[in-house]
């Protein structure tokens, strides 16, 4: 898939190993195809952003500059200055892009941030809150329904959407659960008679992951959504959401909810806004994700529900997610890929995952899951940087061996953040990849997928090679074992009578690994005295065998 880069200058610092820029939010989240309108996103460490890109095609970004706002100086005159870390895109949507989610990214000219999400919607008008400089929550008028509507939380007062309702109307309000930031944030929902109180009739569905409120309207009238946060919950420009409001068709149930692969069936939905209580569906040539897409095409769906064939649902099978999203590789270096294994039925065989028809000068190494392993880590590398600032759309591909037959499957990259301890994930459908001379590299000095022999006995001498690096091991950065997390120590490091070469003794842990033992070595190097451990750069993945 390609990427679409916007047009701009790309600063060459000098802070190369400094951390790459991290991206809270974008807003608004979305937009409709063949419009032109200005976004703005912000983040930490963006210190050199003046690029973004979007996964897909049909979208192109321009960088306008920082953004802006006003202050009074000690005198008490309105005084123009920059906030931090918060810069300004024009967004433009081809009339032909196709709708759905999309990765949002910003690069510095070494490092791509993680991903947000952007939605591209081809329907239904938007409606987008003043993004700046407002004095207090927002208070909007829908003249028409259904639409999306785009806000951020920045008060401790919700905002505000009027809007005028019949008797027996049902309004739901749905909230777009991908384009929400990746700190937590959570809208709360309420609709209000004009006087601001509560109104009777509403059903909050989904309440502590993408809330959805049902609203069945009284008596003809004015009312009001309220869109605003926990009484406990932060605000602030971060806490962005993307809601759609109408009478929108929204399903809170099936019944049945699964059958046998070939059957013809009447599957009875629940819910409101339906135009039809009754799907008549086949499921012969479909698996289980098609039938629920057939029983609920078009409409809103509660998360968690599912339509399972009685075939899947008892067959062994496997999923495979990635980390980081976002993969920062240098030249004539490697950058570290770790897999999470979800197993299914029973399944506990090998899994391999490579790149899918990867770019030219870019592979894989490693991947390799063992039998029963929930985890396991490849890397991707470069031989040279062939398209320089050019950010790659990437496809990895899991294979096992199910029912005796090889079984492939996509691996889905996804951001992991933590929120009140409990861990979160968003998930996007390809990772994206910039390979870059700027970036520190480091390798093992051994032959292509030749196996490296160790013993438990003696020490084995490695060579690590690196043109930045090098000189420096042992001094101001400490060479350690990245993979596996056991088994496997660095020992030393001796200066040889070339500058970007260095050799360490590899010590291996006879409680550990036993004679025969075999899998993948991933060296790394951190800065001495971190306690956070945070590898600078990563070796290559070399296969290994114990002897």
């Amino acid at each position: 898939m390609r990427w679409t880069v916007l047009a701009g200058c790309v600063l060459w610092g000098m802070a190369v190993r400094a951390a790459g820029p991290v991206l809270d939010y974008v807003y608004p989240a979305g937009g409709r195809t063949g419009s032109d309108f200005e976004v703005e996103v912000g983040g930490d460490r963006f210190s050199g952003v003046v690029q973004a890109v979007v996964s897909g095609e049909g979208v192109t970004l321009t960088y306008l500059g920082p953004v802006r706002t006003t202050v009074l100086n000690k005198k008490g005159r309105p005084v123009a200055t920059v906030l931090p870390d918060r810069l300004r895109f024009r967004v433009v949507i081809d009339k032909e892009a196709a709708p759905g989610m999309r990765a949002l990214r910003v690069s510095t000219a070494y490092r791509l941030s993680e991903p947000v999400g952007f939605d591209v919607q081809s329907v239904l008008p938007e409606l987008s809150e003043p993004a700046t400089n407002r004095a207090g929550a927002a208070v909007c008028t829908l003249e028409q329904m259904p639409l999306w509507v785009n806000g951020r939380v920045s008060h401790k007062e919700p905002d505000c959407y009027r809007f005028e309702a019949r008797q027996g109307m049902r309004i739901v309000a749905c909230t777009q659960a991908a384009t929400l930031p990746p700190n937590g944030f959570l809208p709360t929902l309420a609709f209000c008679d004009p006087s601001g109180n509560p109104c009777e009739g509403v059903t909050l569905h989904d309440a502590e992951h993408a809330p959805v409120a049902v609203f069945e309207v009284p008596r003809d009238g004015s009312y009001a959504l309220r869109v605003g946060a926990a009484a406990t919950a932060q605000t602030g420009d971060a806490h962005v959401y993307r809601v759609q409001v109408g009478e929108l068709p929204l399903i809170t149930g099936f019944t049945p909810s699964g059958a046998r692969e070939g059957e013809s069936l009447n599957v009875r939905l629940e819910g409101v806004n339906l135009p039809q209580r009754r799907i008549r569906l086949f499921t012969g040539g479909k698996d289980s994700a098609l039938c629920l897409q057939a029983i609920t095409e078009g409409a809103w769906v509660l998360p968690g529900l599912t339509f399972e064939l009685d075939a899947e649902s008892a067959a062994p099978d496997y999923r495979v997610t990635m980390t980081p999203a976002s993969l920062n590789i240098p030249a004539e270096g490697s950058t570290l890929v770790n897999l999470h294994v979800q197993r299914f039925n029973g399944f506990e065989g090998e899994i391999r995952v490579a790149l899918d028809f990867p770019p030219l000068s870019i592979a894989s190494e490693g991947g390799v899951i063992p039998p029963g392993a929930t985890g396991g880590v490849l890397t991707v590398s470069t031989d040279g940087v062939r398209y320089p600032r050019t950010v790659f759309g990437l496809a990895l591909t899991a294979t096992a061996e199910l029912a005796g037959q090889p079984a492939k499957r996509a691996v889905a990259p996804v951001r992991r953040y933590r929120v009140a301890g409990n861990a979160r994930e968003q998930v996007f459908v390809e990772p994206a990849a910039r390979a870059n001379a700027g970036m520190d590299p480091l390798r093992i000095n051994i032959a292509p997928k030749t196996p490296l022999t160790v013993s438990v006995d003696t020490p084995v001498r490695l060579t690590l090679f690196s043109s930045s690096l090098a000189a420096h091991l042992g001094g101001l950065y400490e060479p350690v074992v990245l993979f596996p997390p056991s088994g496997f120590s660095v020992e030393g490091v001796q200066r040889t009578n070339k500058q970007e070469r260095a050799a360490v003794l590899l010590t291996c842990d006879p409680r550990a690994m036993k004679p025969g033992a075999t899998g993948q070595l991933v060296l790394g190097c951190i800065k001495r005295g971190d306690a956070g451990r945070v590898p600078l750069a990563v070796t290559q993945s070399v296969p290994f065998v114990v002897k």
